[in-house]
């Protein structure tokens, strides 16, 4: 394993677990892998189930938002959208590959890739 990512959705607290163990595996490893996060939902309304999986947003329900936050907080890179994910990956993979990054506090690197938009499809 060289990368980590993380993908969350809403409802349930499983990506806060998941921030707390990030933080756990940062803290104790002298040279963590990158990881990087997206929570699906941001756009969810309140009470209507979503998706295949039957995601829902209820009332009391931490956001989406919360989640990427605590994900972010933890030291994962969060990303908008999952059509970004391999790029920032790469970004970040050939930092950790080139050389051990110097860590800027005790979460590693300040990166951020919050801005990116996915690229269209290339249809060949």
């Amino acid at each position: 394993t060289e990368g980590i990512i993380v993908i969350g959705e809403i409802g349930g607290e499983a990506e806060l677990r998941a921030a707390e163990a990030i933080k756990d595996y940062r803290r104790i490893t002298r040279n963590p892998k990158p990881i990087i996060a997206m929570v699906a939902g941001k756009t969810a309304p309140e009470g209507r189930t979503m998706g295949h999986a039957g995601a829902l947003l209820q009332s009391g329900d931490i956001s989406a938002e919360a989640k990427a936050k605590a994900l972010a907080d933890s030291g994962a890179i969060v990303v908008p959208h999952p059509g970004v994910m391999g790029q920032v990956m790469n970004e970040l993979l050939s930092l950790y590959t080139n050389k051990i990054p110097e860590r800027s506090g005790p979460l590693g690197p300040e990166i951020s890739f919050s801005n990116l938009e996915p690229e269209p499809p290339r249809w060949h």
